[in-house]
């Protein structure tokens, strides 16, 4: 009996071992389960939004008609006999800036300063054109013509700007929003895989000179562009009103230092650079409205872009820094670790207004995959979705490269 017994029970324990290891061999036989958002760093965050931010290059250019005859003709002459005529060129001049693509259909957010100026900044830079083309063009013919090379001083520069305000008016003034991933795609140069953008509503700041100080007096400093492009990645907008003091963030940007750093090589110093920080404090602009101070490092070219928190939502734009009187230099230079964000919640009311959805699409979806499955080390279903991310997004400026790793990782093994 005992011998049946203990039988009995080594019968019981086979059958229980049975039980438990059929869902263990299950659960070998199907697919990993896929990795969690939840567990990726902030900063690994911040890579796979990477893709989303964009380089933006506003150019702004016209020409000058004289004010009587309305012809761009520059004529040189000496005690009143001209000896020189030439055509006038047409001025441009632009600049550079980040924002980032709130929904695949092409929706953009930057700052408004990035893509936009007032008609008496724009003439200014139009005029100052002219002397500049001035300086350089015109004291080879005053020589030729055997006098003394004009303009040769400080003073000369000033009597031609003086003289090219009274004499000629701005025209034909055009403006032109390129946007592109900072990345050559390809080998295509940045440029020529850019998007016309058009400028679908813009705040700017408007300053009042008043008690011998500027001050803002309304406007959000937000611009909201469309191009037309359709799978496009895309960025979620937070919530800015949840941030509290000493919450941690992620600048990601086009900062105008590295893009023209004589040392990195073209292609590197166009890709997006990530710079970490904290919320410092929370402010409020001379008119009243929010905005998020934090110590994460921008410069002049990441205005626009995208500021994310823990989860990687945008929950603000890299706005302005802060700038202080060096007396060494003897002039205004930046003070590293004050700078300020324009809240999230600014764009989202912009939006709204609009119409427009913040939505990310399929795109995002795989690309998010690809990069889960990539930090994951699970190199082959990673190839998969990479593949399907370039089938959606030709364009997409990261998915080769990672699929390239992907593949050579598997090699290896």
């Amino acid at each position: 009996m005992k011998g049946n017994t203990r039988r009995r029970f080594s019968l019981c324990a086979i059958a229980l071992s049975i039980l438990v290891l059929v869902p263990l061999l299950a659960s070998g036989c199907g697919k990993r389960p896929m990795p969690k958002m939840e567990d990726l760093t902030t900063g690994q965050l911040a890579v796979i939004n990477e893709p989303a931010v964009v380089l933006i290059y506003s150019t702004w250019s016209g020409t000058l008609v004289s004010t009587s005859t309305r012809e761009s003709v520059a004529y040189l002459s000496h005690n009143d006999e001209t000896f020189q005529s030439l055509n006038i060129p047409t001025f441009s001049y632009g600049s550079q800036g980040t924002g980032f693509v709130i929904n695949p259909d092409g929706y953009v957010v930057t700052n408004a300063h990035v893509v936009h100026q007032t008609e008496e900044q724009i003439e200014s830079a139009i005029y100052r054109g002219f002397v500049n083309w001035g300086i350089r063009t015109f004291p080879q013919y005053f020589a030729q013509a055997g006098l003394d090379p004009w303009p040769a001083t400080q003073q000369d520069a000033d009597d031609l700007w003086a003289a090219v305000h009274e004499g000629f008016d701005v025209a034909n003034i055009k403006q032109e929003v390129n946007v592109t991933v900072g990345k050559s795609v390809g080998g295509v140069q940045l440029m020529e895989q850019s998007s016309l953008a058009e400028v679908r509503k813009v705040s700017p700041r408007e300053w009042k000179y008043t008690g011998g100080k500027w001050t803002v007096v309304s406007g959000k400093d937000v611009a909201i562009l469309k191009m037309q492009t359709t799978n496009h990645p895309s960025m979620i907008l937070g919530d800015s009103d949840e941030m509290m003091v000493g919450d941690p963030v992620m600048a990601i940007g086009y900062p105008g230092a590295v893009v023209t750093h004589d040392y990195l090589s073209a292609d590197s110093k166009f890709e997006a650079s990530v710079t970490s920080g904290i919320i410092s404090a929370l402010k409020q602009a001379d008119d009243g409205s929010p905005i998020l101070q934090t110590d994460a490092a921008i410069t002049h070219g990441n205005s626009g872009g995208p500021a994310i928190n823990e989860d990687g939502e945008v929950i603000g734009i890299t706005t302005f820094g802060t700038s202080g009187w060096d007396p060494v230099l003897g002039d205004y230079a930046e003070i590293g670790g004050f700078n300020f964000l324009v809240p999230s919640s600014v764009v989202i009311e912009m939006l709204q207004e609009m119409n427009v959805e913040n939505e990310q699409g399929l795109t995002d979806e795989h690309y998010l995959n690809a990069m889960l499955l990539f930090y994951d080390e699970r190199y082959a279903e990673a190839v998969d979705e990479f593949e399907i991310v370039l089938n959606l997004f030709p364009g997409h400026p990261y998915a080769q490269s990672y699929l390239t790793t992907c593949q050579q990782k598997l090699l290896e093994d």
